[in-house]
């Protein structure tokens, strides 16, 4: 079998959310075992990871934990940004402020996209695995660009709930610091987000700004000891 000539729209067949939920679930995995996880793989162990399809019975909770750890990221650069809007933008002109891009060169991720790729390049296209490690050489580089986008799709859109939050309810960088976003539902074509008041899932009926009221009252009216 020749090379395979890859085009854009072959890339985004081959490698879609589903194939990056694997990612994630994998790189977990990686993470678990400490500094030399490649030293203790099983790949019968890997390929369980794998996801067929999206769908809340098929997605490990494991597969989601780095995807949450980038929205709590939003919310605290979105935090800093309302507190110090110029600080912030500082960061971002000096381009300290890129976690997708950190978290896709963490060599976890890298290897676990590195093992995913083989998989699906197997099935996909009927190589050999030796064929399959060639032809992932020849794209890795455009499956980055693919993953990348995805994730940033992904953190932007779970963003848009911070900041519909933020304009409803007038919300200071303070009280967006007490948000976070987890994931609640997975579909084929995307994912339900709960937006979460110091960790709490918040039901559709709730009133955040009187959530709030209520807790910084609760706050005020506390004893202090130093005070009586």
């Amino acid at each position: 079998m020749g090379e395979i000539r890859w085009k854009k729209r072959d890339i985004e067949l081959l490698f879609t959310a589903t194939e990056l939920f694997s990612v994630m679930a994998i790189y977990q995995e990686f993470k678990s075992q400490g500094k030399n996880y490649l030293d203790n793989l099983n790949i019968k162990d890997l390929q369980k990871l794998i996801i067929g399809r999206l769908g809340d019975e098929d997605i490990p909770p494991a597969a989601t934990e780095p995807l949450h750890a980038l929205f709590d990221g939003a919310v605290k650069d979105f935090s800093e940004y309302l507190n110090n809007p110029e600080g912030f933008k500082a960061k971002v002109e000096e381009r300290s402020k890129d976690p997708v891009r950190k978290f896709i060169d963490e060599p976890e991720f890298r290897d676990a996209l590195k093992f995913v790729l083989v998989y699906r390049i197997v099935l996909q296209k009927k190589t050999t695995v030796s064929q399959a490690k060639t032809e992932r050489g020849r794209i890795l580089t455009m499956v980055l660009d693919e993953c990348k986008g995805l994730l940033m799709g992904m953190v932007m859109s779970s963003a848009e709930n911070l900041i519909t939050a933020a304009e409803k309810h007038n919300l200071s960088g303070d009280a967006i610091g007490r948000l976070s976003l987890r994931i609640n539902e997975i579909f084929d074509d995307g994912f339900k987000i709960n937006l979460c008041l110091d960790g709490k899932p918040l039901d559709f009926d709730d009133d955040l700004a009187e959530l709030l009221k209520e807790q910084k009252t609760k706050e005020d009216t506390s004893f202090n000891p130093m005070f009586g």
